[in-house]
């Protein structure tokens, strides 16, 4: 077990990176995981002209591997194609959902730290995502919190699965609730529903978003 220098917990040695290089070398880091992740979120939105500028100078001098030219080489697809990619969910989907379905919403960039939206109200909106998954006892959803203590609130969708995207939840709930964890389970039971079911939002509006996303995309 090591106790992690930022969050303050103490986790199992899996849960730290090693150092590759320097005196250290070979010693498990001084930050977990997550909390490595979440500093380096935070570093790259404070310099983002400094990042900017990393990543043109990087492309010209690989310019074998500009998403751009990937692209018409056939080597990547662009993220609104890439389905079974981790991010188009969260990214392509839920987000371009869930900033239709409240008014006044200020989006913010992508990998923005801590959050991905504002209401009209101020709040800080981290948006979550996940598609239905087999547990052992029950079937359920799993939402990665990562101890976010910047967001005011997390709005959790939930879809049936990958293949047809069919949201069947979605809640808010205030960080206070969850903020400590580095996930959030929600069983598809009515034990596991119930416990969240004041955080429940009307799914109307979700779906309507939804058909019209998948309508644009068919489309194209």
């Amino acid at each position: 077990m090591k106790r992690c220098s930022y969050c303050g917990e103490t986790k199992p040695l899996s849960e730290f990176g090693i150092y590759k290089s320097g005196r250290r070398e070979g010693h498990p880091r001084s930050r977990c995981h997550e909390c490595d992740k979440l500093t380096a979120r935070i570093w790259k939105s404070q310099h983002r002209e400094h990042v900017k500028e990393y990543n043109r100078t990087w492309k010209k001098e690989h310019p074998k591997w500009d998403i751009n030219r990937r692209h018409q080489l056939g080597k990547c697809r662009p993220q609104s194609e890439a389905k079974d990619c981790p991010n188009y969910l969260g990214i392509c989907v839920a987000e371009r959902v869930l900033s239709r379905y409240f008014d006044k919403v200020t989006k913010m960039p992508t990998n923005n730290p801590g959050y991905d939206m504002v209401c009209g109200k101020g709040f800080k909106i981290d948006v979550k995502s996940s598609c239905e998954r087999k547990a052992k006892t029950s079937n359920g959803w799993q939402f990665s919190i990562a101890r976010n203590k910047i967001a005011d609130y997390f709005l959790c969708l939930a879809f049936d699965n990958r293949s047809s995207l069919n949201p069947v939840h979605v809640w808010l709930i205030p960080s206070s609730i969850c903020n400590s964890f580095s996930g959030l389970w929600i069983t598809d039971s009515d034990k596991g529903l119930k416990k969240y079911e004041k955080y429940e939002r009307p799914l109307d509006k979700v779906i309507s978003c939804c058909n019209n996303i998948k309508n644009l995309s068919a489309n194209v």
